[in-house]
């Protein structure tokens, strides 16, 4: 129950696509709330890949986590950089 990578460098004010490669059997998520005009949730399957975009305008340091029940105690958490 991780990420990898935890942390993730992004420029401000660009486009950033992301895919969720799910090796496990349970459902994943990636769900960004900070620092986005509206919240992101990219989701995928046991077993299965999901994309997304997103754009961070200002630079800072942001959260993001598996909002699956009990994950993100479990590890499933990261931060974005953005620069």
């Amino acid at each position: 129950m991780r990420f990898d990578p935890q942390t993730i460098i992004v420029p401000a004010g660009q486009p950033v696509s992301v895919t969720l490669v799910n090796g496990g059997a349970l459902i994943h998520d990636i769900v960004i709330g900070e620092g986005v005009e509206q919240p992101v949730r990219i989701e995928g399957a046991g077993k299965q890949a999901a994309q997304g975009t997103f754009t961070i305008l200002r630079p800072g340091t942001y959260a993001y986590l598996c909002a699956q029940p009990g994950h993100e105690a479990a590890g499933m958490k990261g931060t974005i950089v953005v620069k």
